[in-house]
């Protein structure tokens, strides 16, 4: 099975990723191309980068979830990366270094929670419903 990365769409914009997210993180091109932290090897600190400074990203979760599939696609959810992750956060929009902790700390409640719901689709529901997964 051939693999899939996730910068393949991009094709011939892929230069334009890597320039627009050194730009806009502080981070050498060395940096940017360099992978993410094992499970979320995949990914480039580019495509996070420009998940931040193009997209628009403002949180870990948006990064992991929408911008890129590392919340789904790792088993651990991306919290191996979520510190490396919210560095370029810190540095691209200003935060503090103590922000940039309360923000792992809240994409770990948000994969919890995310976990838990996976293995109890009755914690997605309102009190007083039940689901039927089969009939």
């Amino acid at each position: 099975m051939p693999t899939f990365h996730p910068m393949e769409p991009l094709g011939e914009s892929f230069p334009e990723v890597l320039d627009a997210a050194r730009a806009g993180s502080g981070w050498a091109f060395e940096q940017l191309f360099r992978s993410l932290a094992v499970p979320a090897a995949g990914y480039l600190r580019a495509e996070a980068a420009y998940a931040v400074t193009h997209e628009g990203a403002r949180r870990l979760e948006d990064v992991f979830a929408r911008r890129t599939r590392i919340a789904i696609e790792t088993a651990d959810g991306g919290l191996a990366a979520a510190a490396e992750v919210a560095e370029l956060l810190r540095r691209s929009l200003g935060w503090s270094a103590q922000r940039a902790s309360d923000e792992v700390a809240a994409y770990r409640g948000w994969v919890t929670a995310e976990r838990a719901a996976q293995r109890d689709p009755g914690l997605c529901q309102p009190a007083g419903t039940s689901v039927t997964l089969f009939t």
